[in-house]
């Protein structure tokens, strides 16, 4: 363990510098860093993850907020933890998970605040699959797209699976359960569309496993009011939030 001079010196500046509670951070989350000896240490480092590293890059850089960012990040390995290679959904891993988003909830770490209402929400939504029998049964019985190359590639963008790897049953749900632990939020245009949809995947889960589930086996979402039904296929684009445009960096980012 670090002595508090040896942080000091690697941290270069003085309590009254601007940089100063950035650095310290940077400092012990490298010295409390080690490597995970087993899978419920593994599961502990996810939750604890602070990405620091790739956190300053995305704040100097702003090409996408570091908060959602993280929030991706996190709950794709979440998911791939909870969800094992059978398929199952892992009791075990599950309340490890639990426990160490409690143990983590709140970081400390600079402009951590606006992490919290997601990482509150990823320790909801674990603790809703635990005690929701019904919606861990709708997620456990949802199966691969057939003949849908639109479902299929959202769900390797989701887990960044390559073009090689044959999309199963074990992805969709990892997939799902990722987009019902992930914080929902919208791109330009999409508010209308968005509302109801955080409403939904907060407030009402199995009806938003339901819907996932449909739009990964036919590629279109329905609803039926007065009587009429109305179909809405699946978007075919990212719109504003596409992460495959180009971008031209300026070398000097310093």
């Amino acid at each position: 363990m670090q002595n508090i001079d040896d942080i000091m010196d690697e941290v270069e500046v003085g309590p009254d510098h601007p940089l100063f509670y950035s650095r310290l951070c940077t400092s012990l989350i490298r010295a409390n860093a080690k490597a995970a000896q087993n899978e419920q240490e593994e599961i502990e480092q996810i939750c604890a993850n602070e990405f620091d590293s790739l956190s300053h890059s995305l704040d100097r850089t702003q090409i996408q907020e570091s908060c959602s960012v993280r929030n991706v990040i996190k709950t794709r390995q979440i998911a791939t933890k909870v969800i094992g290679d059978d398929g199952e959904i892992r009791a075990d891993n599950l309340d490890a998970c639990i426990a160490a988003m409690k143990k983590n909830l709140y970081s400390l770490a600079p402009v951590r605040y606006v992490d919290a209402v997601r990482d509150e929400h990823i320790l909801r939504v674990l603790q809703q699959l635990r005690d929701d029998k019904e919606a861990a049964r709708l997620l456990r019985y949802m199966t691969r797209p057939v003949s849908n190359r639109l479902a299929e590639q959202v769900v390797r963008d989701t887990l960044l699976l390559a073009s090689s790897v044959p999309v199963t049953d074990v992805h969709v749900r990892r997939a799902c359960l990722s987009a019902w632990l992930c914080s929902l939020r919208q791109s330009l245009g999409s508010c209308f569309a968005t509302a109801p949809a955080i409403i939904i995947q907060q407030e009402q889960p199995r009806s938003f496993l339901r819907d996932m589930d449909e739009m990964m086996n036919t590629g279109r979402m329905k609803r039926t009011y007065a009587g009429v039904e109305h179909s809405v296929p699946m978007s075919i684009t990212w719109g504003n939030g596409d992460l495959r445009k180009a971008l031209i960096l300026d070398s000097n980012l310093s």
